[in-house]
């Protein structure tokens, strides 16, 4: 028999020798990996990790020196553009060398060292195995000019973009409507142009790529448009007349064409009406028909109005209305009706205006002035006297003296045109402008179109230093100013004959605000050339007549400062550049 306890001794010995065994199996492969990873750590201490790629170059297992030499010297064998290709097999080329492409090394190679030295375990680990199996890959770090490279893609774009057109409705012989048909366009995808671009700097791979081109498909096919070319056919089967008063405007089918607009309900093309050929329209109608309200300062004292009063109320088109009966007309069978207007109401004091105080005072002189000129002048003063500019809205003068023809009262005086001064309507009008612009510089108002004379005329040097004037040549040349105060500006002009003085005063809410005008500077004075004198087969012979007056060139400029207390409200510089101008006569050489 064993002894007490003998056998349980035996296997207690037999499993702790077992134990012992098993724990120094288990240990050896721990051992083998804390020896693999200290060996690893300390021979890549201070190397790039195995498998990291930066920019297209191999990298892992260099040192940072290595790296940037290897990287470098990978640059300067790397070709200096890359070629893209299209849909029809035409090639373009990105030009590196012209977008100011310059690669930072340093900076990459350190970015790639820190890949496996994130400070976090489990992404460390990560990547340090996976460097063995797979590329981990790291961009490069450059840097380029955008606007260079924008400008190649420009270039790309303008070869390859075709826009599409849809199908339209136009007008033919004999006043029928036909279809225009669609045309397919394509579009350069940029975005996708741009990744691409990207990738490749990343990587300096120069292989060839391919352009993503788009289809640019047209709104509307001329099958969408062949279920409404009778309703537009319909439409400038008559003319539409719209009227008010003595005015007549008589639409033709070519202007119905262009008020057309294609939109869609549903999903089908239907013919809607052009907003902005409308809007058009109406402004064209509104310069003739509306009228600002007009008002006079009565009575002053030291500045300070004491009367004022409205002398004649407002008329503007209602706009609302009349969309509303030009769509019936347009859609409809009557084809005329009246433009609905409505006046402006004002109380009889017009307090509700805020004429208070003159804000500003223009002032010039025409002694010697033809008397068609002084008719000119005078009636475009008479025209623009009176006018409220509501706050915050914009004044034309153009607007305000209405067109400028014999028909409207202009008689014929010299003006400057065609870079010639020669006989036309309403020569002499630019001293009306004139002497409003000095009044608003002097109110502080904020100009927004103001041109000056091609040369320097005498009449505006009267009274006033070089530089002081504003020309007008309608439809293009205009003179302009915005009302940014709280209340009304009124604008109000005086001819006087008898001292030869046109007075313009703007009067209005005051608000504080203080005005400096610098004196002008007077440079690149020329002298103007000598006199030209041509022979003229109508004129008598030995009869010499002056058709054009001398003038010295230069460039004269000024600044206003407009301030309120301590805050600059704006400051503006107005450059005038005078060509000189030289005296013509014509010599007659008529013999009987």
């Amino acid at each position: 028999m064993p002894k007490p306890g003998g056998w349980g001794q035996n296997v207690t010995k037999k499993l702790a020798t077992l134990i012992g065994k098993i724990a120094r199996f288990a240990l050896y492969p721990l051992a083998v990996v804390l020896v693999v990873s200290a060996t690893y750590h300390l021979y890549f201490a201070n190397k790039i990790i195995p498998g990291v790629v930066l920019g297209g170059v191999k990298v892992g297992g260099l040192t940072l020196d290595q790296a940037v030499s290897k990287t470098k010297q990978q640059e300067l064998a790397t070709k200096k553009e890359f070629t893209l290709w299209d849909q029809n097999g035409k090639n373009y080329s990105i030009n590196l060398a012209e977008i100011d492409l310059a690669y930072d090394w340093d900076l990459g190679v350190r970015r790639a060292f820190e890949v496996g030295r994130t400070g976090n375990f489990i992404t460390d680990t990560k990547d340090k195995l996976a460097g063995f199996v797979k590329i981990l890959s790291v961009p490069a770090k450059y840097t380029y000019n955008k606007d260079l490279l924008g400008g190649q893609i420009a270039q790309i774009r303008s070869a390859i973009n075709i826009p599409s057109i849809s199908a339209g409705i136009s007008l033919a012989k004999e006043g029928k409507l036909e279809i225009t048909p669609e045309v397919y366009g394509k579009s350069l995808d940029e975005k996708a142009l741009y990744d691409t671009i990207r990738i490749c700097l990343d990587n300096m791979d120069r292989t060839d790529k391919t352009l993503a081109v788009e289809d640019d498909n047209p709104q509307y096919t001329k099958k969408d448009l062949e279920g409404i070319i009778n309703q537009a056919q319909n439409i400038i089967s008559r003319p539409i007349e719209l009227s008010y008063q003595t005015n007549r405007y008589v639409l033709q089918a070519e202007d119905l064409v262009n008020l057309m607009r294609i939109g869609s309900s549903n999903g089908k093309a239907e013919i809607n009406i052009d907003k902005t050929a409308f809007e058009n329209l109406h402004t064209k109608i509104a310069s003739d028909l509306n009228k600002l309200p007009l008002g006079q300062v009565v009575k002053e004292q030291d500045g300070r109005v004491l009367e004022f009063k409205i002398i004649q109320n407002g008329l503007e088109i209602d706009r609302g209305k009349m969309y509303t009966r030009f769509k019936q007309a347009f859609f409809g069978t009557e084809k005329s009706f009246a433009i609905p207007v409505k006046e402006i109401q004002s109380s009889k004091n017009g307090t509700e205006y805020g004429i208070f105080t003159l804000l500003g005072r223009g002032i010039s002189k025409f002694t010697g002035s033809a008397q068609g000129r002084i008719t000119n002048l005078a009636l475009a003063a008479q025209r623009t006297n009176g006018v409220l500019v509501a706050p915050g809205k914009e004044y034309s003068f153009n607007q305000a003296i209405g067109e400028i023809s014999g028909k409207t009262g202009y008689a014929t005086a010299y003006i400057i045109a065609q870079g010639r001064t020669v006989l036309g309507e309403g020569g002499g009008v630019c001293q009306t402008s004139t002497t409003l612009f000095r009044a608003v510089l002097a109110a502080g108002l904020p100009i927004t179109s103001r041109h000056p004379h091609a040369y320097r005329v005498g009449y505006y040097e009267l009274e006033s230093p070089v530089g002081f004037d504003a020309s007008v040549y309608q439809p293009s040349l205009d003179f302009k100013f915005v009302n940014d105060t709280s209340g009304y500006i009124l604008i109000q002009a005086a001819t006087d004959t008898t001292t030869n003085t046109l007075t313009f005063d703007i009067y209005g809410t005051p608000d504080g605000r203080k005005v400096e005008i610098s004196e002008p500077k007077l440079y690149n004075v020329y002298a103007p050339p000598a006199a030209l004198y041509q022979d003229d087969p109508t004129l008598p012979k030995g009869v010499v007549k002056q058709i054009d007056f001398s003038a010295p060139g230069g460039t004269a400029e000024f600044t206003r400062k407009v301030t309120r207390g301590d805050e600059l409200l704006f400051e503006d510089t107005y450059k005038s550049v005078y060509r000189p101008w030289r005296a013509i006569f014509l010599v007659g050489t008529k013999t009987n």
